[in-house]
C-alpha cells in the first residue's frame, strides 16, 4: 500500500489509504510495511525493473509533493514537482519540502531534463 492522505476522485476531495492504514496500525498494535509511495522499496523496485542498479541517480516526475518528491529524494533521486494535479502553485514558503525542480507544464519537464543531461 502507499500511505497517500487524500485525493480527488472525480474532482471530490476524499480520504486516501493513509488514514484507513494508520486506523488498522493502531488497532492491531503492529506497523505495516508500506511498499507504495513514499517507500525507497517503492522506488528501488522500479530501478531494478529498468536494469538500473541501487544507487542509480533517477529524476521522478510527480504532482504529489508528499509521496513523489519526498519518496524520490528519500530513495535518493531528484524530484520534479509538476503542478497540474494534487498540489497547486505557488508552493507555500512555508513548507519544510522543497523541491529539487518545479514545472507547470511538459515541456517544462523536458527543459529541466535536458539541463541534467
Amino acid at each position: 500500500m502507499h500511505k497517500n492522505k487524500f485525493w480527488y476522485p472525480e474532482g471530490r476531495l476524499s480520504l486516501d489509504a493513509e488514514a484507513f492504514i494508520n486506523a488498522i496500525e493502531y488497532a492491531s498494535g503492529k506497523t505495516a510495511t508500506l511498499i507504495g509511495k513514499p517507500s525507497p522499496i517503492y522506488f528501488q523496485s522500479a530501478l531494478n525493473l529498468l536494469g538500473f542498479p541501487k544507487g542509480s541517480d533517477f529524476i521522478m516526475i510527480g504532482d504529489d509533493i508528499d509521496t513523489d518528491i519526498v519518496g524520490a529524494q528519500q530513495a535518493g533521486g531528484k524530484g520534479i514537482l509538476v503542478y497540474i494535479g494534487k498540489t497547486y502553485y505557488p508552493l507555500s514558503d512555508d513548507s519544510k519540502i522543497k523541491p529539487d525542480y518545479e514545472a507547470q507544464n511538459l515541456t517544462e519537464i523536458i527543459e529541466i531534463i535536458k539541463k541534467q543531461l
